[in-house]
């Protein structure tokens, strides 16, 4: 993703706006700008805005420690059709803030942005799962002369989804089973609706990790027309159910 300085003045001015209706944005860790590309974070609202501090959701369960300390770097997304604002602030503590003068929730002060960037995105954003939601994503190497898939095949949960593609998280002996061939065919169902999602597909990109597995992510590859534009606003509107049902839950265990 491309990435460059946006003006401080007019972010902040934005930040005001979405703090007004409540907009919920992505808390997440600082990073490097090389690394924006990673969508990993925890949804959260903007509470408060002024030149005094910046107030959020504090995350339910946040297994990055790092967002929640004291000092700590972090940075707020909000995404927008085509590129997003990624707001850099750091973390001055916690509270509880009282919304609608009965209704108090935990919080995360912040203070007020000292850097905004501006980053073009991929067409769709992708969201976790929630822990009820588990899908699973069976992968097919792909015949490119016969246009169809084939065995043998790999299933695992799915990690992150999107209208543009899907991420998971695999040991290389069964990564090795799906990549021997160019594309690849994947098929999973959506939860919410029952909507079949078959396509082909290719690996986009390969991140090992710490533990020895490999982050993969896979680009489909949909034809153009209006079954697949179905599919791509099938798979949206899972995504933000998805994320509204983060937000509430959020909401309530607070």
């Amino acid at each position: 993703m491309a990435s460059r300085t946006y003006n401080l003045d007019d972010g902040l001015n934005l930040l005001a706006n979405l703090a007004e209706r409540n907009q919920g944005v992505v808390l997440r860790a600082a990073r490097a700008d090389s690394a924006e590309e990673d969508d990993d974070g925890y949804p959260v609202r903007i509470l408060k805005f002024d030149d005094q501090v910046l107030v959020v959701d504090r995350p339910s369960h946040c297994s990055d420690a790092r967002v929640l300390e004291p000092k700590r770097a972090v940075e707020l997304v909000f995404d927008r059709k085509d590129h997003r604002l990624v707001y850099t602030t750091y973390v001055l503590g916690r509270d509880r803030v009282t919304l609608n003068a009965t209704f108090e929730v935990a919080s995360l002060m912040l203070a007020p942005p000292h850097r905004v960037r501006h980053v073009q995105r991929r067409d769709y954003f992708r969201m976790m799962p929630p822990e009820d939601a588990v899908i699973s994503l069976r992968i097919r190497r792909f015949d490119d002369e016969r246009n169809l898939p084939m065995e043998p095949s790999v299933t695992t949960p799915i990690g992150r989804l999107g209208g543009g593609g899907v991420d998971v998280i695999l040991g290389k002996t069964r990564l090795e089973t799906i990549t021997e061939t160019p594309r690849v065919f994947v098929s999973f169902a959506l939860p919410d609706s029952g909507y079949r999602v078959d396509t082909p597909a290719q690996i986009a990109h390969l991140r090992p990790l710490r533990n020895g597995q490999v982050r993969v992510g896979i680009e489909f590859l949909f034809e153009s027309g209006p079954k697949s534009q179905r599919t791509i606003d099938e798979i949206c509107r899972q995504t933000v159910n998805w994320q509204r049902r983060t937000l509430q839950r959020q909401k309530i265990r607070a």
